[in-house]
């Protein structure tokens, strides 16, 4: 009994690193589509930290975006409990995402201050407990909440040096099946054993659990002229040390056993105390502004970001029930360096009204060998308008919408093995999970900033 409560237990942290949520970079929508890192507002410290070095007074400024997205998944094959193939799981979601920036020289020549709070990234998803991507993921999110305090000094008008700090509470929970058809193959030594049956189904939950993380950044504005100026800025990884439980309801084919089970002082459901490591990557910030006429400006940005810095989530066993298991360790995938580029194009053709574009391309860095539902970043192209008008000299009011074109994605031989596990058990192995993955994204959100 204890052996199978143990490949239970060790299927199921396998199959939740590889299918654990993973934080990304800094979205590039954050604070609004017209933000760059060479726009002078409260809302572009998360682009360039020194940007509020070239601000006058205090000044406030809020975004409040819905975004609206969707995800299908076809995974390739054979579903071998009808002989036919996999039907589609589909998701669908809408989520806000607030932003509140504030910046005041408080009553200094030569400083600007700044508060700023976030969610720059995450991942929340919720498929079918029956669908076909149930050994993947079924629920779960990953969501990072930073607030950011920026300093800036501004020694002239042409240069601007800032430092930031960043304080960041990040929420985690996650929830699938492990398969352990394999497991018992080995243990009763048979072929026989039904794949992917729901009575040799393992729950594998990690209930919701949060933890706090510490990053910076530093930035500098170069604005020798009115027509043109140039921004740079690096934030450091923020790395998020979890530790929690992961709930484990054995197979039915397991719990028939009932008071058997508490005879040997085992529940149906067992807790193990876990810790799980997960990292934002840190990233490196460029652009460049251009004003050929007074109506029309050109910015062009980009982000290089340094993912192999870093593993995906990994998992270690703190405390279990089951005495082998102490120490268990499984280490993430390493993972590829990714680059976004973009740029905005802002006309004032009237004397209140702005209207831009933005237009931006992102790469993605996930190999497809460990491609999984909740890591299925993928190449996109991002376009949006925006339109700003200035209600009077303190208060400028905007809107905008954004499309995101994500482009498909497949993952080929993508066999989640224990190979990558310090612990080693050739009772059990993970479904190939080869698929073909669709997604889209949109976004539409309303701007106010005010300068007292």
């Amino acid at each position: 009994m204890f052996k199978i409560l143990r490949g239970v237990l060790a299927a199921s942290l396998v199959a939740v690193t590889f299918s654990g949520l993973f934080a990304q970079t800094v979205s590039s929508v954050i604070g609004g589509i017209s933000t760059t890192p060479t726009r002078p507002t409260p809302a572009g410290v998360v682009w360039n930290p020194a940007l509020i070095g070239a601000l006058s007074n205090t000044q406030i400024e809020t975004n409040l975006s819905l975004l609206g997205g969707w995800l299908i998944y076809d995974r390739q094959g054979t579903d071998p409990n009808t002989g036919k193939p996999y039907k589609s799981s589909s998701m669908n979601s809408l989520a806000p995402n607030p932003y509140f920036s504030i910046s005041s020289p408080l009553g200094t020549e030569k400083f600007r201050f700044a508060f700023t709070s976030y969610f720059p990234s995450g991942a929340m998803a919720r498929f079918d407990d029956e669908g076909s991507q149930r050994y993947e993921f079924i629920r779960g999110y990953m969501l990072p909440w930073h607030n950011q305090l920026t300093i800036a000094y501004r020694p002239n008008p042409t240069w601007t040096f800032a430092v930031a700090g960043i304080s960041s509470t990040a929420f985690f929970q996650t929830e699938l099946d492990v398969d352990l058809s394999h497991f018992m193959e080995g243990v009763l030594h048979s072929s026989e054993i039904p794949k992917e049956s729901s009575a040799l189904a393992s729950r594998a939950q990690i209930p919701q659990s949060w933890t706090q993380g510490w990053g910076g950044a530093i930035g500098i504005l170069y604005w020798p002229t009115y027509e043109w100026s140039m921004g740079l800025s690096f934030f450091s990884p923020i790395v998020y040390n979890f530790e929690g439980d992961l709930n484990l309801q054995s197979p039915s084919m397991v719990s028939v056993l009932g008071s058997g089970l508490r005879a040997l002082g085992v529940e149906e459901v067992v807790p193990n105390r876990i810790k799980a490591r997960s990292v934002m990557p840190a990233f490196l910030q460029l652009g460049t502004r251009f004003q050929p006429f007074g109506y029309w400006t050109n910015e062009y940005f980009g982000r290089y970001t340094f993912s192999s810095w870093n593993r995906s989530l990994s998992i270690r066993v703190q405390n279990s029930q089951i005495a082998a298991l102490h120490g268990f360790e499984i280490p993430g995938k390493a993972l590829n360096d990714t680059f976004l580029m973009g740029t905005v194009q802002t006309f004032s053709f009237w004397q209140r009204w702005n209207l831009g574009t933005n237009i931006n391309y992102y790469l993605n860095g996930t190999d497809d060998q460990v491609l999984s539902l909740s890591r299925a970043d993928f190449d996109s192209l991002m376009t949006g308008v925006f339109l700003h008008y200035s209600w009077n000299k303190k208060l400028t009011l905007g809107a905008e919408y954004a499309h995101t074109f994500m482009f498909d994605r497949s993952s080929q031989d993508a066999e989640i093995s224990q190979n990558n596990s310090t612990n080693q058990n050739q009772y059990f192995r993970l479904s190939v999970s080869d698929a073909h993955y669709r997604a889209s994204l949109d976004r539409v959100g309303l701007n106010l900033k005010y300068a007292f």
